[in-house]
């Protein structure tokens, strides 16, 4: 049974396309197409996309946790930070996928960003340790990101570059390929946005996702998205709570069934 166990879970993971992954998880986006916000970013959202969507002198601080169809053993954890000083944005995150006594990705990431009038360019670097509970050497790689986002009035635009130095995990394991992304917001007239992503990477068919955030008030949001390749449905809800915000979003995939993420944001100035 136990091994069993294992076979699934294995080829869950392959099929859940995650498996020497660097990718970060971002509260909302399986609910909107793994689209983001870019007017206002959440923690997650700037360890990966360089944006003025943060306030000067604000702490954000970010902690969540995804299950990948339903399945307890693909849960994956994450913490996230975020701080802007003047016209320089730090930030900082540490996920986990899986357990230590059997298979287990844990990724640390940082990043800094620079902002200039409506332009943002940053780097990122992630450093990944993959453990196959004590049956087999640890493996670990880094990879290095670039990105940089621009505004004007009601447009957003960003691109991200993602392992840029085509990382290996082994010195015999293929390399993983560079990705890069484009991403899009439009600020409604109204209280709404619009959101799209194209993701472009080798030997990898083009992903797309479109996403639509909606303020229903000032202490609430409903959220919707689509994603290809494969095809996935997903929504969420925001809610907040003086200066904490609750984000469910889940993700309904033809085959695999329903995936879900709650995470917990909090935003402060450590001067005031």
């Amino acid at each position: 049974m136990k091994s069993k166990k294992y076979i699934f879970l294995i080829l869950s993971i392959l099929l859940s396309g995650h498996i020497y992954a660097f990718d970060f998880i971002t509260a909302d986006g399986l609910g909107l197409g793994q689209t983001v916000i870019l007017s206002h970013s959440s923690a997650s959202v700037l360890l990966t996309v360089p944006s003025g969507g943060i306030e000067d002198s604000i702490v954000k601080i970010e902690m969540g946790i995804n299950r990948k169809f339903e399945i307890k053993d693909l849960d994956q954890g994450y913490i996230a930070a975020a701080y802007r000083s003047n016209l320089f944005i730090f930030t900082l995150g540490f996920t986990q996928f899986g357990y230590r006594d059997f298979y287990a990705e844990r990724t640390a990431k940082f990043g800094v960003a620079y902002l200039y009038d409506s332009l943002s360019v940053g780097a990122t670097y992630s450093y990944m340790f993959v453990d196959f509970g004590g049956h087999y050497d640890r493996l670990t790689s880094g990879a290095l990101g670039l990105g940089a986002s621009y505004h004007h009035q009601k447009f957003y635009g960003a691109l991200t570059m993602e392992n840029l130095n085509s990382p290996r995990l082994d010195d015999n394991s293929e390399k993983i390929e560079p990705k890069f992304t484009a991403y899009t917001e439009i600020k409604g007239v109204g209280s709404y946005s619009i959101t799209a992503r194209m993701t472009i990477q080798n030997r990898e068919n083009p992903q797309y996702g479109i996403g639509q955030k909606i303020y229903i008030s000032s202490i609430s949001a409903l959220f919707w998205g689509l994603s290809s390749k494969p095809t996935t449905y997903g929504g969420g809800i925001e809610l907040k709570y003086k200066k904490s915000l609750f984000t469910y979003a889940t993700s309904y995939h033809p085959v695999l069934g329903f995936s879900h993420t709650f995470s917990l944001a909090y935003a402060f100035n450590p001067y005031r």
